[in-house]
């Protein structure tokens, strides 16, 4: 099993959710499936087996299948650099308040965090300056509720905090923290 959705998880940034790898493979399986609670105790036994899978459930009780590797590929994400222009205007005033961060304290903060997905998150918005649910679903192709679960994680892990309005939630480095 872990085989089958191996490849399936790499595809998907490296998370999925459990509902859709359940859907997946028993869709494949054909006439002989799986029950729900065979494949959640068998997504159980990755870690221990040393899979290169593993289940993570997040506080809400979602259930996601990740890669059991958390090291951070820098070079796969090299394309999002921080969107000022090479004239030096900013296009966003409200970045001004945000302090600059260089990225060797970017990189080091991320291997303290020891996740690869709050790490991803961490190098997204210091490159826009903020983020909602709805931005980084769309950026790194993800379910709305596994994008939510992950910026709540980076918020739970005191590197976001976050600013509520009527219209949306926007996530922004800590500098408190910082």
């Amino acid at each position: 099993m872990c085989e089958f959705l191996e490849e399936f998880v790499m595809k998907s940034n490296g998370i999925v959710l459990v509902i859709d790898a359940y859907c997946l493979y028993n869709r494949a399986r054909g006439v002989s499936l799986v029950y729900p609670q065979d494949f959640i105790d068998a997504c159980n036994l990755f870690h221990e087996l040393k899979l290169p899978l593993k289940l993570r459930k997040f506080r809400s009780g979602l259930l996601a299948i990740q890669t059991s590797n958390s090291n951070f590929d820098h070079q796969k994400h090299a394309q999002y650099e921080p969107i000022i222009p090479a004239n030096g205007s900013n296009p966003n005033p409200t970045f001004n308040i945000i302090p600059e961060f260089s990225k060797d304290k970017l990189y080091s903060l991320s291997l303290k965090c020891n996740d690869m997905f709050i790490s991803r998150i961490l190098e997204i918005v210091s490159s826009f300056g903020s983020i909602s649910f709805i931005e980084y679903a769309a950026i790194d192709n993800l379910p709305l509720t596994l994008a939510t679960e992950l910026l709540l994680c980076a918020e739970s892990a005191q590197i976001l905090c976050r600013d509520e309005v009527l219209e949306e939630i926007r996530f922004y480095l800590n500098i408190f923290y910082f």
